[in-house]
């Protein structure tokens, strides 16, 4: 007799206000795989927090995240492999968004998504995917590119895999990609898969979160 395997289930610790929180514990309530959504009035409660029995999102809002950067970074690189982190922002410049992904954040959240966007993020997160509004991580692209902050060069892509890489890093899928550039979906995969090599990696979040961070 086969058991059914028992699905994972996340709690969801928010800090920000109180106002938000009780927005998006409104919307969080109805994404089934949530268990709970907290309220975490102070970053101490985060800093040590120890809880390995469960699969743990943490939201941060922006303006709480600037305030207290130092702590917060620290928090982020100290525990990135066993949390989620996230960031709620209403507005944010390209340097920042920047830093918050080099801390380890895992994505941005939206405080004005409708519930299916913020339902689709979450089952993203799930899958370890990263979570960006795509007209952030197009502002941030064009900097970094006009900025040469990114080596891209060094791994010599070929012009067709310039973009396809852009592409990849906002979000798109392969479908999205091969729509963009009046390509196959078939050459998608293949420009990916010489974009993998040269990146030396396997999976697609390795392969952008190396291409935000060179």
């Amino acid at each position: 007799m086969s058991v059914k395997k028992k699905k994972t289930r996340f709690k969801v610790l928010v800090y920000s206000s109180r106002i938000i929180f009780d927005s998006l514990r409104e919307y969080l309530g109805e994404v089934p795989i949530i268990e709970k959504v907290i309220f975490v009035e102070d970053i101490e409660y985060l800093e040590v927090l120890d809880d390995t029995d469960n699969m743990i999102l943490i939201f941060l809002e922006e303006s709480l995240i600037k305030r207290d950067f130092a702590k917060i970074k620290t928090l982020i690189e100290k525990n990135k492999n066993n949390y989620r982190f996230f960031m709620i922002f209403q507005e944010i410049d390209a340097f920042n968004l920047y830093q918050f992904i080099k801390a380890g954040i895992k994505g941005i959240i939206d405080p004005n998504w409708t519930k299916s966007e913020l339902r689709n993020a979450i089952n993203k997160s799930v899958k370890d995917e990263f979570i960006y509004p795509r007209r952030l991580l197009t502002e941030l692209i064009q900097s970094i590119v006009e900025k040469n902050e990114v080596g891209w060069d060094s791994f010599y892509f070929s012009k067709r895999e310039t973009e396809v890489a852009k592409l990849l890093v906002e979000g798109l899928t392969n479908k999205e990609i091969g729509k963009e550039l009046d390509i196959s979906e078939k050459t998608v995969k293949a420009h990916l898969t010489h974009i993998y090599t040269k990146l030396s990696c396997s999976k697609r979040t390795e392969a952008v979160r190396k291409l935000l961070l060179l």
